[in-house]
């Protein structure tokens, strides 16, 4: 207001300076940087210091996949535990039957319309289990062979990355930037309450 007597310079003269001088627009231009991010904590350029949260972040989401990621892969390796052992329950069991298909055949001989039925029968089903076994089996275990392998080079990939982030992020996360000259009343202000920096 009016009636209100200035506040005296902080430099302890009796009169205030003239206002600093801005400088050329030119000039300001020219010396404009662009600072592109390079992703992790580091970034590309020294000036700008780290980077957070981002590769910090990058590593926690790591972490969260790489304990989604694991029960599945237990799962699946149980999954094709199981499928190998009953292939092998019912291998044991087609030898048994191809066994016993040749027994009956010999016996067919003999016995007449009855035992011709019989044997066609068990002709038939050793035919679909063979079948099951020589062809559709091997073709499951093979694909979930695959899906193991693909899930097993993810988890590589995310140890990897997990490896790389924790390297990265050994120190606590903070943030630095150049900070733009501020002049005028702003600069009084700060000074006169005991600040050094400005945070703008």
């Amino acid at each position: 207001s009016l009636g209100q007597a200035a506040p005296p310079p902080i430099s302890g003269g009796s009169r205030y300076g003239g206002r600093p001088t801005s400088a050329p627009v030119g000039k300001a231009a020219q010396e404009k940087k662009e600072y592109p991010e390079s992703g992790g904590c580091t970034h590309m350029s020294e000036e700008m210091g780290v980077l957070c949260p981002t590769g910090c972040e990058l590593k926690k989401s790591l972490l969260k996949q790489e304990r989604n990621v694991k029960p599945t892969v237990d799962q699946l390796k149980r999954s094709v535990d199981e499928l190998t052992q009953s292939t092998n329950s019912i291998y044991g069991y087609v030898l048994d039957m191809t066994a016993e298909v040749t027994q009956r055949q010999r016996v067919s001989e003999g016995n007449g319309l009855l035992v011709g039925q019989y044997t066609d029968s068990l002709e038939s089903q050793h035919a679909f289990i063979k079948d099951a076994v020589d062809v559709t089996f091997p073709q499951n275990i093979k694909i979930l062979q695959g899906v193991l392998e693909k899930i097993r080079e993810k988890i590589q990939r995310l140890e990897k990355a997990i490896t790389t982030q924790r390297a990265k992020c050994q120190l606590p996360c903070k943030v630095s930037c150049p900070i733009p000259v501020v002049s005028g009343k702003e600069c009084e202000d700060i000074i006169r309450k005991g600040g050094e920096d400005s945070q703008m």
